[in-house]
């Protein structure tokens, strides 16, 4: 599970956000008892995460699980952002990308490409805004997008723009029949 999650970590994130986001992802594991997953040193869960494209192996998260020690080390973790990353078929989004919007201070879900047809399980928990996410968007349905869990989300602007135009043309083409 450490292994998907090693690009999807951006500067913004403190040892404790990347704690409780593996916590999320263990939880669809069926880990149990994931209330005694703790990081190893509180003193670093403010400890922002540090800028590393080469991966140098830069950050060391020290996690504790009872009496076992745990390292998660992402390989990848950009400045103020996450990669989004697709499957080969360009529609299915495997990990979901964001950036720190710093004007309005505000962590926000990349743009997804148009031909968008998935999305991963869970909204990363840092992303407190849609804006613009989903325009253009072509595709007719998302899995997954329902099971999101979007209590952390304040700004909605144009997250879905356009897409009234396709539901109106539908709306408009059924109408003719």
């Amino acid at each position: 599970m450490f292994k998907d999650q090693k690009d999807a970590f951006g500067s913004f994130h403190t040892h404790q956000e990347v704690l409780d986001q593996l916590k999320v992802y263990l939880n669809d594991s069926k880990i149990k008892h994931l209330d005694h997953l703790k990081l190893t040193n509180e003193n670093e869960k403010n400890t922002n995460l540090k800028v590393d494209t080469e991966h140098k192996k830069l950050n060391s998260v020290s996690l504790s699980f009872f009496d076992k020690k745990i390292t998660f080390t992402p390989n990848t973790v950009l400045e103020n952002k996450v990669q989004t990353k697709y499957s080969n078929n360009g529609k299915d989004i495997t990990q979901i990308g964001y950036e720190l919007q710093s004007t309005i201070k505000s962590i926000k879900l990349t743009k997804v490409n148009k031909k968008t047809t998935k999305v991963p399980l869970h909204l990363p928990l840092k992303i407190n805004s849609l804006d613009e996410s989903f325009s253009n968007l072509e595709s007719t349905k998302i899995d997954n997008l329902d099971k999101w869990n979007t209590q952390n989300i304040k700004f909605l602007t144009k997250t879905f723009e356009k897409l009234r135009i396709l539901i109106k043309t539908f709306i408009y083409e059924m109408s003719l029949m």
